[in-house]
């Protein structure tokens, strides 16, 4: 995993999708050892794992490399939401056939954030949340047995331009402004989808970003999975669960970071001895220490905690 981030950050935004990317051989080994199922539940075909299992593999993803770590699960989140419905229609449409890919072939994304609006769109609790001067960018208008979709989402999509499913959050009602928005699963292969260019980053380079845009794109009534009367507490439990998610790969990513500073104290000489041999050094590292066990103690209590319960309380 580490190998295949180092060489991908080394790579345009461009190549890091190509066909020929090392990007692919990765997705398709993490799917074969099932790795893109670990948040779904054994009844459909998931990992069916712990919160400490979860964790556990989690600190490791992230220590490996933190974009790909986030490619990989986001690839889950229309699936991951899927199952929450216990909708048979939406199981065996999509959360089964997720399941049983083993070739990567089959990729969600969260599109989730706007270009006009920033953190707004989260913003639960805050005025301007249920504000209706907040005009969501995608919005979504019934016509009969289908929702009509147009719009578009932000940039930094993770996996958004090469995702075959969206997980969209649009503005259903707009009178109620974000509070007033639904959660829809979308194919992106529909007529009216089209994608922008994979945004060029500083870091997280391994990570594809980028804009979706909706064109009078229609799905059936039922893929809207989440109408604004629950829209609230479904984005808590998504918003936990990302966060949850983020926690535990910067736990890893902390602990690689130390380990970084380690090798680099063994060999630097400063003042005629290695660093490590320093006294203010040993007691610099011993303070990082603490930090990444301080990380895991804190994120590996609140996974275990949320997801045992329901709405979440982090």
């Amino acid at each position: 995993m580490r190998p295949v981030s180092i060489e991908l950050d080394r790579m345009t935004a461009d190549q890091v999708i190509a066909e020929n990317s090392p990007l692919w051989d990765f997705m398709e080994h993490a799917y074969k050892l099932g790795f893109h199922t670990i948040l779904l539940p054994e009844f459909y075909g998931g990992q069916g794992m712990t919160p400490l299992q979860t964790h556990l593999i989690f600190e490791e993803f992230g220590w490996a490399s933190f974009g790909l770590s986030v490619f990989l699960i986001v690839a889950c989140f229309p699936f991951y939401c899927a199952c929450m419905t216990a909708d048979d229609e939406l199981v065996d449409a999509f959360v089964k056939p997720f399941c049983e890919c083993r070739d990567g072939s089959i990729r969600g994304c969260w599109a989730i954030t706007e270009p006009d609006h920033g953190s707004d769109v989260i913003a639960v609790g805050e005025e301007c949340f249920t504000s209706p001067q907040m005009v969501g960018s995608v919005q979504a208008r019934l016509d009969g047995n289908e929702w009509v979709i147009n719009g578009q989402k932000s940039s930094w999509v993770s996996c958004g331009t090469v995702a075959t499913h969206a997980l969209l959050h649009c503005q259903v009602d707009s009178s109620k402004g974000f509070a007033g928005n639904g959660i829809c699963i979308v194919p992106l292969d529909l007529n009216g989808v089209s994608r922008g260019a994979p945004l060029e980053k500083i870091g997280q380079r391994d990570l594809n970003q980028g804009e979706i845009f909706f064109d009078e794109v229609r799905i059936p009534k039922g893929w809207m999975i989440v109408q604004p009367d629950f829209y609230v507490p479904m984005l808590d439990i998504i918003l936990a669960s990302a966060n949850l998610c983020m926690a535990s790969w910067a736990t890893g990513l902390a602990r690689a970071a130390m380990e970084e500073a380690i090798t680099y104290s063994r060999d630097r000489v400063q003042g005629g001895k290695r660093l490590i041999e320093h006294y203010s050094m040993k007691q610099r590292i011993f303070q990082l220490f603490g930090r990444v066990e301080t990380s895991r103690a804190v994120s590996r209590s609140a996974m275990e905690l949320n997801f045992n319960m329901s709405p979440p309380i982090c």
